[in-house]
């Protein structure tokens, strides 16, 4: 995959978060005991919390065979964290130090979090842990205030866009046409695993026309959440009238809130780009208008916020 191999593998590698990485390197410049020892990551799906966990346990002394990363979504009982923290409170043979990596460390059952409260109160000096999730609401407080608190930004338009470049020249990929840059920055939505993967699907397009036809497919894989944005298309009446089917089609889709938001944002300026305003501005009025509303990720929030978004959307007035 291309954003595996394109992967920063160190700080000054890193593009956009600036304030983020400045402070972390403050951080492992110290010494002793005065570095924190339990970090927590949040923000939206593929903006790159795992991969600043991954720099950070390396900056701060563990090596490769020295961080444990932990998938939640798949280990998130308390069996897991027993296995932790028994094992945290031994040293590494590979390096000075070691990492635990809990990423979607929000999906850790109540009675798992509970258990990391005694480690994480009084971890031992040569051991690390770094939460990664896109809901950091749903971890105990008693985590949440234990933890250095980090929220990873999605990326600027320019600073996506510099990070295609880096990757074309990096994979030596060729596109048909520049301009299709310009659509995948704005499909990714600052998220950089989404622009690579979605460079990585147009690289091999002969034209532009195929290079987009290859881009828009992947939002319009989840038939529902087509059928939702085809709902929020409609004439304003009738958006109203449907509001309640909307939100029915909104309740069955189980991707995470931010995915969802992007996706939706993906088909809204796709519909934008083939809409001729000069003949259907109240069209494209009206996507411009959703567009608005959905700008702003949903990942601290939910569920409940997309809720609100898409009401939103519904209840434009004329």
């Amino acid at each position: 995959m291309l954003y595996q191999n394109v992967r920063p593998k160190s700080f000054s590698e890193v593009i956009g978060n600036d304030a983020i990485i400045k402070a972390l390197k403050r951080i492992v410049k110290r010494t002793g005991g005065d570095k924190p020892h339990t970090f927590l990551f949040s923000g939206p799906s593929g903006c790159g919390k795992t991969t600043l966990a991954r720099i950070l346990a390396s900056e701060l002394g563990c090596s490769e065979q020295s961080i444990i990363e932990l998938n939640a979504a798949n280990t998130n009982g308390i069996g897991t964290i027993r296995d932790v923290t028994t094992n945290a409170i031994m040293g590494s043979v590979f390096s000075t130090d070691k990492a635990y990596i809990i990423d979607e460390s929000h999906q850790l059952t109540k009675n798992a979090q509970e258990g990391l409260n005694k480690i994480i109160e009084d971890t031992p000096t040569h051991c690390h842990f770094i939460f990664c999730t896109t809901e950091p609401q749903n971890l105990l407080k008693t985590i949440l205030n234990r933890c250095s608190k980090y929220v990873v930004k999605p990326l600027t338009e320019d600073q996506v866009l510099d990070l295609l470049c880096t990757a074309i020249e990096k994979a030596n990929l060729n596109l048909p046409d520049p301009a299709v840059l310009n659509e995948i920055v704005k499909c990714s939505d600052g998220c950089p695993r989404e622009a690579l993967t979605l460079l990585e699907i147009v690289s091999d397009a002969a034209t532009k026309e195929d290079a987009l036809d290859l881009l828009f497919g992947p939002h319009e894989s989840n038939v529902d959440i087509f059928n939702l944005s085809k709902l929020l298309m409609l004439k304003p009446n009738l958006r109203i009238k449907r509001s309640n089917e909307a939100f029915e089609v909104l309740d069955t889709l189980t991707e995470e809130p931010e995915k969802i938001r992007r996706s939706l944002l993906g088909i809204m300026w796709r519909n934008l780009r083939k809409t001729d305003a000069s003949k259907n501005i109240e069209i494209a009025k009206n996507i411009v208008e959703i567009l608005d509303i959905l700008s702003k990720p949903v990942y601290d929030t939910g569920k409940m916020q997309l809720r609100v978004r898409i009401a939103q959307c519904c209840f434009i007035e004329n």
